[in-house]
């Protein structure tokens, strides 16, 4: 599991939720990198084998970590911010 560095000042923490599950996010931070700190690796299966996809290229290249935010949106998680309340949807 990767952990988040821990020798600068952060800003004020947050909640966002995932699944339906509550997770902490700092300002600044993507949701790639909350998802990532929490062990969640996976964002969505291919749908021709329902191989699970997640965090590859970290540039928004590649959409492998593409799932749903509240809005009916889907999102890149590595070139999106959270922000406080968000509510996430993984494609699993």
């Amino acid at each position: 599991m990767f952990k988040r560095i821990d020798n600068f000042v952060r800003g004020k923490p947050f909640k966002i939720t995932v699944d339906g599950e509550l997770f902490s996010a700092f300002p600044g931070e993507t949701l790639a990198t909350i998802l990532l700190t929490s062990g969640i690796i996976a964002t969505r299966k291919t749908l021709k084998d329902q191989n699970l996809r997640g965090y590859y290229c970290g540039m928004g290249v590649c959409s492998e970590c593409v799932l749903m935010i509240e809005e009916g949106f889907e999102v890149r998680a590595c070139q999106t911010l959270a922000k406080p309340n968000l509510k996430v949807k993984t494609l699993l």
